[in-house]
């Protein structure tokens, strides 16, 4: 039995890649934000942008910042033990998740890292990619005698890409539709 972390050093890249995704989302829902304003209020959209940015600059800066705080403790508690017939991985508020080797009904490569999926298909847990490139194969190879790992399928992330656009799209029609 062999327990794995996530290396502190690691954080900051991952902070990096947070704050740019939350950047981008940030400002897409403030656009659409500023538009349906501007839309809506044709005379007063100057008062109106006073009101708007300065709340949404702060309400966002202080949501990233609780975001970015909580990460960091998930970040730290995550521990991923290895034995001979079993996968186990622990981080605070999600509950513990164990799979034996009889249970193991695949192994994918994601961009995240490695997902190692059940017989149940609701039973899985991933080993991530932020784990010590020397830690992440050497899990990748104990678990690959018990299933063969499917590589990255480039059709799953065309897919993926998809259902965003769409939701992006759909979201956008909801929030400036001029009628109910």
């Amino acid at each position: 039995m062999k327990t794995y972390t996530l290396p502190n050093n690691g954080f900051p890249k991952f902070r990096r890649r947070l704050i740019i995704r939350t950047g981008i989302i940030y400002l897409i829902f403030l656009a659409i934000l500023l538009g349906v304003a501007i839309y809506n209020s044709r005379d007063s959209w100057p008062f109106v942008l006073l009101i708007i940015i300065p709340i949404f600059i702060v309400v966002g800066g202080f949501s990233n910042y609780r975001l970015i705080k909580q990460q960091h403790a998930l970040w730290d508690s995550v521990r991923i033990e290895v034995g001979d017939d079993y996968v186990t991985r622990q981080q605070i508020r999600v509950p513990e998740t164990r799979i034996n080797r009889g249970e193991v009904a695949s192994l994918r490569e994601i961009n995240n890292g490695l997902c190692i999926v059940s017989a149940d298909k609701v039973h899985s847990l991933l080993i991530p990619k932020e784990l010590d490139s020397s830690d992440y194969e050497e899990i990748k190879t104990a678990v690959s005698t018990w299933a063969a790992i499917q590589p990255k399928s480039p059709r799953e992330q065309i897919k993926t890409l998809a259902w965003i656009m769409v939701f992006i799209i759909g979201f956008g029609i909801v929030f400036l539709s001029t009628s109910a």
